[in-house]
C-alpha cells in the first residue's frame, strides 16, 4: 500500500463543518480560527462565504489528517481547488497561521472580483468531458459570454463556470442530453476569467510569505502533476483562481507514481465519492473516524 491524503475545497454545509471542528475544541489552531472569525459557533457559520468556509475547511482537514495519520506513512498529498493550500500546509511548505490567512484572503479577493459580474457554477454529471465541451462551445456561440470548465473531476463529473445566462443555458442543454445538473451555491464564477482581478493581489500576498521545503510531494490539481519544489506554488496558487481544477489528471498521476490508497481528510466526503469511480485507487473518509474517537459514547456510522 502506498498512501496519499487529499483535502477538499469549499464545504457549504455548516453542520458538516461543525462535525469536523468540534472534536478539536481546545486546539490552539481552532482557537486562532475562532478569534479570526469572531465566533466558535461552527454550526452557525455562513459557509457560502469563501473567506469564512475556506479557513474552517483548511483547519478541519489539517487537524483530522494529523490526528488520524502517521505522516511518515503518507507518500503524497493533493487538494481540490483551495484544498491545495491545505495540502501545502500538511506537506510543510506553509505555516498553519499563514495558510489560514492565505485562504481567507483568497476568499475575500474572489468575492470582490464577483461584485461587478457575479457569475455562477454548475455540476454536470453523466456526460463525458468532450460532450460537455461541445455543449459549452455551442452555448458560447449563441451567447458570446464566458463559460469555462471549473473542474474536471472524473470521466462523468465536470463543473462549469461563467456568466449566469451562459451557465443556465448550458445546464438546459446538458439535461436534454441526459445529464444530471446542479447549480452550486456559490455567488461567483470561480476558476474562470472573471476571477482574474484577484490574481495579482494574491500573487503579491504570497510573495511576502516564507515557504518551507516540501516534505511530501504535492500533486497539484492546477496542472495535474507532482511537484517537489515549493516555489512552483507561488505561481500556481494564484493562477488556480482562473484555471480549472484538473482533479482527474492529478489522481491519474498519483496512480502512475504508485499510490494505491487515498484518505479523504474532509470535511464532507466529496473526494471520497469521486474516488468511488476510480478503479485503481481505494478511497476512505477520515472525518467519521475522528468523530468516533472524539465521542466514543455516540455510535457513528461512516457514510
Amino acid at each position: 500500500m502506498t498512501l496519499a491524503v487529499v483535502f477538499p475545497g469549499q464545504v457549504f454545509d455548516a453542520d458538516l463543518m461543525a462535525e469536523a471542528l468540534h472534536p478539536f475544541d481546545g486546539d490552539p489552531l481552532v482557537g486562532a480560527l475562532a478569534e479570526m472569525l469572531g465566533t466558535d459557533d461552527w454550526a452557525g457559520l455562513d459557509c457560502i462565504d469563501a473567506s469564512i468556509a475556506g479557513p474552517c475547511t483548511l483547519v478541519a482537514g489539517l487537524l483530522t489528517a494529523r490526528q488520524q495519520l502517521d505522516r511518515s506513512t503518507v507518500a503524497a498529498t493533493a487538494g481540490h481547488s483551495f484544498g491545495e493550500i491545505t495540502a501545502l500546509t500538511y506537506a510543510g511548505v506553509l505555516g498553519d497561521l499563514d495558510a489560514i490567512r492565505i485562504v481567507a484572503r483568497r476568499g475575500k479577493l474572489s468575492r470582490l472580483a464577483s461584485k461587478d459580474r457575479a457569475g455562477t457554477m454548475a455540476a454536470v454529471v453523466g456526460l463525458t468531458p468532450s460532450e460537455v465541451d461541445w455543449d459549452r462551445r455551442a452555448t458560447i456561440s449563441e451567447t458570446g459570454e464566458i463559460l469555462e470548465f471549473a473542474a474536471m473531476n472524473d470521466s462523468q463529473q465536470n463543473v462549469l463556470t461563467g456568466d449566469d445566462r451562459a451557465v443556465h443555458q448550458v445546464m438546459d442543454r446538458a439535461v436534454e442530453a441526459g445529464a444530471v445538473v446542479a447549480e452550486l451555491p456559490i455567488p461567483g464564477a470561480y476558476h474562470s476569467p472573471l476571477m482574474y482581478p484577484a490574481v495579482d493581489d494574491l500573487a503579491g500576498y504570497l510573495a511576502g510569505m516564507t515557504f518551507g521545503p516540501l516534505e511530501i510531494p504535492v500533486f497539484s490539481a492546477i496542472d495535474g502533476i507532482a511537484h517537489d519544489d515549493p516555489e512552483d506554488f507561488r505561481t500556481l496558487v494564484p493562477r488556480g483562481l482562473v484555471l480549472p481544477v484538473r482533479w482527474r489528471e492529478a489522481m491519474t498521476a498519483m496512480v502512475a507514481a504508485g499510490v494505491t490508497d487515498v484518505a479523504d481528510a474532509g470535511p464532507g466526503e466529496v473526494l471520497r465519492r469521486l474516488g468511488r469511480r476510480h478503479r485503481k485507487l481505494k478511497f476512505r473518509r477520515l472525518i467519521a473516524d475522528t468523530v468516533a474517537q472524539a465521542v466514543p459514547v455516540v455510535p457513528v456510522v461512516p457514510v
